[in-house]
């Protein structure tokens, strides 16, 4: 089982892949997300009814940096092949992200994105037949702050209603409460000190602060695994 310790390395192993991310019916209080999900300020509408993306972004199929200084994307995002640089603080975002098939929680099917998601301040609407994110958007209805500290998650995570807090560049699930068993990966983009391996099929995340070995199993990450087809 190979094991990932630099973004570099997980962007390689990633973008061989195109994950998908199923999240059950569950209600929880993430205080903490691992990955660089940035300072999202507003995301309104479903993932996968994107009101504002000049396009559908259905189909990318690669976005290599931080997803974060893009502040205009216009067109077909769903056949936009290779956006670099960081998506960090994309402003806008406009047209359908098209048809997220297997969101339960998750983003569709984004094949690749890479870095860290960064500052996006407006995002309506869903992300369509995105491949591979790291990270359950699903239906979010709202989501303010940046999504690097989430702290309120209820119902699915894929029917998110409500998000509020900041999620930066936190790796590791502080605490996680659920009414039912939660079988996604928030996000995967993590700093140096996390763990990512592959074993049978699946990408396992191991935050160190909750682990405490890094690339030892236990039963929440587990149930947090990112399967790859």
């Amino acid at each position: 089982m190979p094991v990932v310790n630099s973004h570099a390395e997980l962007e390689k192993l990633t973008r061989r892949h195109a994950v998908k991310i199923a999240t059950s019916s569950v209600s929880v209080s993430v205080e903490e997300v691992s990955g660089a999900v940035g300072e999202v300020e507003e995301v309104s509408g479903a993932v996968g009814e994107v009101e504002e993306v000049s396009g559908a972004v259905g189909e990318v199929e690669e976005v290599s940096g931080a997803v974060g200084e893009v502040e205009e994307v216009s067109g077909a995002v769903g056949e936009v092949e290779e956006v670099s640089g960081a998506v960090g603080e994309v402003e806008e975002v406009s047209g359908a992200v098209g048809e997220v098939e297997e969101v339960s929680g998750a983003v569709g099917e984004v094949e690749e994105v890479s870095g860290a998601v960064g500052e996006v301040e407006e995002v309506s609407g869903a992300v369509g037949e995105v491949e591979e994110v790291s990270g359950a958007v699903g239906e979010v209805e709202e989501v303010s702050g940046a999504v690097g500290e989430v702290e309120e998650v209820s119902g699915a995570v894929g029917e998110v209603e409500e998000v509020s807090g900041a999620v930066g560049e936190v790796v590791g699930y502080e605490s996680i409460k659920s009414a039912s068993r939660m079988n996604s990966a928030i996000v995967i983009f993590l700093d140096d000190e996390a763990k990512v391996e592959t074993c049978r099929g699946s990408l396992y995340v191991h935050p160190c602060s909750s682990v405490g070995e890094p690339g030892k199993k236990n039963h929440d990450f587990k149930r947090t695994s990112v399967h790859l087809k």
